[in-house]
């Protein structure tokens, strides 16, 4: 009767397909156990008894009576019976609860069959990206591509697959597996608006990256303090270690030390050129319509060209393709709305987002006010919007092939013109200061996936996007002898970039065993540049006179120029995992740039190694990288002034080593500690030099020759502790780095430091889970002041015609450093959740104490021979207010 009994449960286990429950998982029981040469027999009861697990076998099938010495400390009890059992022809499998030893009939089989198919969000439909497929024992695995799609070749026989993704619930299927199979899995989403997060080492995240890369977690950034209210992915990159900020978050971001030329901003797989609003205040990512976001410090896979620093890899949401949905929520700067749903339900859907600043009119009159109220008698207003709009549509050709329509827009709007009399006894001064900038982004991409078997997988793209900046400076101050203007001094500039690239991909994904992961393909960029740059000095014998000075009197000078190039990647790249602890990630990135009639041919290798045992990791990598483009910053006062340039004959591609080196461990209860270093070494960099008169617009190729070309290196070391388990999540990293360049047209030849040069730069960042429905978030930045150019010292001139003027003279290069920067956040989330849908409500305050962080630094001058600087910073605590309604 025993053994019938027996016998159904076997035929049970081995003929079902059983999705089982991550909570009654018997083989992942942990157990320490010792045995000195004791019956195999007595051992499997003695765990049984111990772990309160049923561990079922026939006598007839093990060496019950042969003599075992073992000692397992803290081990699942599924590897520990896989040891015992190894050379005895069986295996075990799970029935219900308990764990039953059975023969092997794939033991002697060297076949090998190879699963795959696509995992996909069980509510929406949506793709998941970077999802895991792993066996049991982790000794192979896979992830599933930017699509979903997912190839994995491992040994016949019945096999146990986990498949596991950050916020979901882990999806565990034991399968018989005889010959090549398709599985397609919809995982549950255990993260939903108002639930509370408590990650659990069953939600097991495979190491799979030999790059210094990390995963953002998106409901992170939905619960950390932001401006406003207004969740940002960008917000939470800056967070992260080795990535720094010009003041106060203003003048974009730079990852270990490179410029913000040097971080390719991936959305859909498209380039994005600046990726900020509000001067870097925000980015132009809509958290309500991000699918994931991926950031890469070095490392970089060979897939990824075109820039030297980093890599930021954000994917767009499809839209919901089984019901109707969306968001509403509005902040104290700006309000959005999403919508999507199913075209046809199950095979198509589409999206549409937008949000904007709503309070345009309320600064200009604050604006006003605020300038009434000041005690210098400065007169004036200032105004600033912004917006987005995603739109994005996708259908499902066949069960292999897709096909994607995206389109982004955004614009940002600003302006600041005050005016500040100062008067003496006889001699009085007009200061004039006018500032405008206006910058936006469109872009607009067709995509095309298909499964071309069970081991390939074909990714192609045809791309536009567009990037068009202008920003026009003035600072004048005219001086009065009673009514008699006798002095003029006045530095105006207008600054322009224009972008247009036409780009094709064709990418491919081949995974021909479980060693190897092939990735290569090919694109091909058509750029468009026109850029421009006019300085005006009152020392020019052109502008010398001239009564007005503003934005039109010098967009009359200004040329128009294009310059065209074209761009033609090919790569290739192979993770290789000879066994279950080591990975190898060769590749190769071949680029070639074509303009006019020259060529430059780059080579770019690529080498990363990972070592992974348990709950340990190692990682060292280095890259050898270039980028066609160029972006040329001011350092100095005011707002940074950005303009694109592609290489040419004289300017050639910038060019540099990235190499790496670090470890990662993971304790008990949660907490991991790591740290890496870093090393960069970069040539053919372009710079600005402070005052000097610049005319880009003027013709011919001199102005090349005019830019300062030099070279400049970082290095540094990141340590982080993170805890990551239960209601208490906390990530804190500390990062000491250096980074310096040199040119020989500037500063003497002498080596400074960068404008994102921070030496010390601490981060923390806090959330805790009351429950379902409250939680508290908390960050906390302390970071070395930067480095900004100032001049120190006025000197007189004689113009052309006899006229003598005061101009600043800057003695060096990024000669002075900013205040050390701190801040705290401090915020409230409540969530409450109905039949109909979610609500969340978000209440904070953006530097709690106070602390007067200057971003923006004007020139102002008192009186013939002296001058002072004018600093503006957050001034007091400000209120952080969203709320938002999901259905």
């Amino acid at each position: 009767m025993n053994k019938l009994i027996l016998t159904l449960l076997f035929t049970f286990g081995i003929f079902v397909n059983a999705t089982i429950s991550q909570d009654q998982i018997p083989d992942e029981v942990t157990v320490s156990y010792t045995a000195n040469k004791k019956p195999l027999k007595n051992i499997l009861l003695d765990l049984s008894l111990k772990t309160e697990v049923n561990i079922a076998f026939q006598d007839e099938i093990l060496p019950v009576d042969s003599l075992i010495s073992i000692s397992y400390r803290n081990t699942p009890l599924g590897i520990l019976i896989d040891d015992l059992i190894e050379d005895t022809g069986n295996k075990y499998k799970i029935v219900g609860d308990q764990i039953v030893i059975i023969r092997d009939e794939f033991k002697k089989s060297n076949d090998q069959i190879t699963i795959s198919g696509y995992l996909t969000d069980k509510l929406s439909g949506e793709s998941l990206i970077a999802a895991n497929v792993f066996l049991y024992d982790q000794s192979m695995g896979t992830i599933s591509n930017e699509y979903g799609f997912y190839s994995f070749t491992i040994p016949k026989g019945v096999q146990r697959l986990y498949y596991s993704y950050l916020g979901y619930k882990m999806d565990i299927r034991e399968i018989r597996l005889r010959s090549d199979t398709t599985i397609n899995v919809k995982l549950d989403p255990s993260v939903q608006l108002n639930e509370i997060i408590i990650l659990d080492n069953k939600l097991l995240q495979l190491e799979e990256s030999t790059a210094s890369k990390t995963e953002l977690e998106v409901e992170l950034m939905n619960s950390m303090v932001s401006l406003g209210g207004e969740s940002d992915v960008f917000n939470l990159l800056r967070s992260q270690a080795g990535v720094s900020t010009a003041a106060d978050g203003i003048g974009g971001i730079s990852v270990r030390g490179g410029s913000i030329d040097q971080n390719l901003v991936l959305m859909d797989g498209v380039p994005i050129y600046n990726p900020n609003h509000a001067l870097g205040l925000f980015s132009i990512f809509n958290s309500n319509v991000i699918k994931s976001a991926t950031l890469y410090k070095s490392g970089f896979p060979a897939r990824y060209g075109s820039r030297l620093s980093s890599v930021m890899d954000i994917w767009i949401r499809d839209g919901n393709k089984e019901k109707i949905s969306g968001e509403i929520s509005a902040g104290l700067l700006l309000g959005k709305g999403t919508i999507e749903g199913p075209i046809k339900k199950g095979k198509s859907s589409f999206l549409i987002s937008f949000r904007r600043t709503f309070y345009d009119r309320f600064i200009q009159t604050f604006s006003k006010r605020l300038y009434e109220w000041s005690n210098d008698g400065r007169e004036g207003e200032a105004n600033y919007f912004f917006y987005d709009l995603n739109a994005k549509v996708n259908f499902k050709l066949t069960d292999k092939s897709s096909i994607y329509f995206s389109y982004y827009q955004g614009k940002d709007q600003f302006f600041n013109n005050s005016y500040i009399p100062s008067q003496g006894l006889n001699l009085s001064i007009l200061n004039t200061n006018e500032s405008s900038w206006n910058w936006g982004n469109r872009m607009g991409v067709v995509r095309y996936s298909q499964q071309l078997s069970k081991k390939a997988f074909l990714k192609s793209s045809v791309y536009l996007t567009e990037y068009n900046f202008e920003t026009f400076d003035l600072d004048r101050a005219e001086e009065f002898m009673d009514t008699v203007k006798v002095n003029d001094f006045f530095l105006a500039g207008l600054y322009q970039s224009k972008i247009r690239d036409i780009g094709v991909n064709i990418d491919f994904d081949y995974l021909p065993n479980n060693k190897n992961t092939l990735r290569f393909g090919s694109n091909i960029i058509f750029h468009s540049f026109k850029p421009g740059v006019l300085v005006a000095n009152a020392i020019d014998s052109e502008f010398n006179g001239i009564e007005e000075i503003n934005k039109d009197t010098l967009t009359d000078r200004i040329g128009t120029s294009e310059i065209k190039g074209t761009e033609i990647q090919i790569y290739f790249e192979d993770n290789f995992k000879p066994n279950q602890h080591n990975t190898f990630n060769l590749g190769f990135h071949q680029s070639f740039i074509i303009h006019e009639n020259k060529t430059f041919v780059l080579p770019q290798p690529r080498l990363a190694y990972m070592y992974n045992k348990k709950d340990f990791t190692f990682k060292t990598s280095i890259s050898y990288v270039s980028q066609y483009l160029h972006l040329i910053s001011n350092s100095g006062l005011g707002v940074p002034v950005d303009v694109w340039l592609p290489s040419t004959k004289i300017l050639s591609p910038q060019k540099g080593w990235v190499a790496s080196m670090g470890f990662n461990l993971i304790g008990d209860k949660g907490y991991s500690f790591g740290s890496e270093l870093y090393y960069k070494k970069q040539n053919n960099l372009l710079a600005f030099n402070e005052g000097e008169i610049l005319d880009i617009n003027q013709g011919s190729d001199d102005w090349q020759t005019n830019i300062p070309v030099g070279e400049g290196y970082s290095y540094g070391v990141e340590t982080h502790i993170n805890k990551v388990l239960g209601n208490s999540l906390w990530y804190m990293n500390y990062t000491w780095s250096k980074s310096e360049r040199q040119f020989e047209k500037i500063n003497n030849g002498n080596a400074f430091p960068y404008v994102f040069d921070r030496r010390h730069n601490f981060k923390f960042t806090f959330v805790q889970k009351f429950n379902t429905s409250a939680e508290l978030t908390l960050t906390w930045n302390f970071a070395t002041g930067n480095p900004r150019t100032l001049p120190f010292l006025l000197r007189e001139v004689t113009t052309d015609n006899g006229d003598i003027i005061t101009l600043p003279i800057y003695t060096e290069k990024n000669n002075h450093r900013l205040p050390n920067y701190h801040r705290l956040d401090i915020g409230f989330n409540f969530y409450s959740k109905y039949s109909w849908g979610n609500t969340k409500l978000h209440l904070g305050i953006i530097n709690v104490y106070a602390r007067k962080n200057p971003f923006y630094i004007e020139l102002r001058r008192t009186t013939a021979s002296e001058f002072e600087f004018q600093p503006y910073y957050i001034p007091i605590p400000l209120p952080s207010i969203n709320f938002s309604v999901s259905f």
